[in-house]
């Protein structure tokens, strides 16, 4: 088997593969494919939407945890119902990330690392809490959810759209760092 080469169609289950649940020769050549992947002139996009499989995506594919840098993620319409915190690591850099239409119904509060996070979208999902820590995410101004099946924020906040729920977790997240983290925002569900 050619090591330079990727895997193509010729893989049996390349699904299978890149979750890690074939350890054959292929997939050490996969493997080490995306251990020496350069992206550096690419756009760093993964895009996984359901249509792409023939089964729906359960969870995050190991493999793709191997290449750094991505920018964008779109894992939208397959069966996800958490992002790993290993996962959430290795998405430092992810600008974008899509994934709605899935069972997600808890966002971890470590999605609030993503700093360089601008877009995202978590509609489709059975959301009804966002955790404060998303608003440590600095450069969000996109955020798709379904406002009405959120509890906290509070409806008359959740109500007013996207613009309010953001302003309102950075503004408690200011209000924790100014209090020296003393503030914890679980009494607070209505800040102007």
């Amino acid at each position: 088997y050619d090591d330079n080469k990727i895997p193509g169609p010729d893989y049996p289950d390349v699904l299978a593969a890149l979750h890690g649940k074939q350890k054959d020769e292929k997939w050490q050549a996969l493997q080490s494919y995306l251990r020496r992947l350069d992206c550096a002139h690419l756009d760093k996009e993964l895009f996984l939407p359901s249509s792409f499989f023939v089964n729906q995506l359960s969870e995050y594919p190991a493999a793709l945890r191997l290449v750094a840098d991505l920018r964008k993620v779109v894992l939208s319409g397959h069966r996800l119902t958490d992002l790993s915190l290993e996962v959430l690591g290795s998405m430092s850099s992810v600008t974008h990330l899509d994934l709605s239409d899935n069972l997600i119904r808890v966002v971890h509060r470590e999605t609030g690392n993503l700093t360089m996070l601008r877009s995202l979208d978590l509609s489709g999902n059975p959301i009804e809490t966002l955790p404060i820590d998303l608003g440590y995410a600095t450069n969000l101004t996109t955020l798709k959810l379904d406002y009405d099946k959120i509890k906290i924020p509070a409806p008359e906040i959740s109500e007013l759209g996207a613009d309010s729920v953001i302003a309102w977790l950075k503004a408690l997240c200011a209000m924790r760092q100014t209090c020296d983290g003393e503030f914890n925002g679980q009494d607070i569900h209505r800040l102007p």
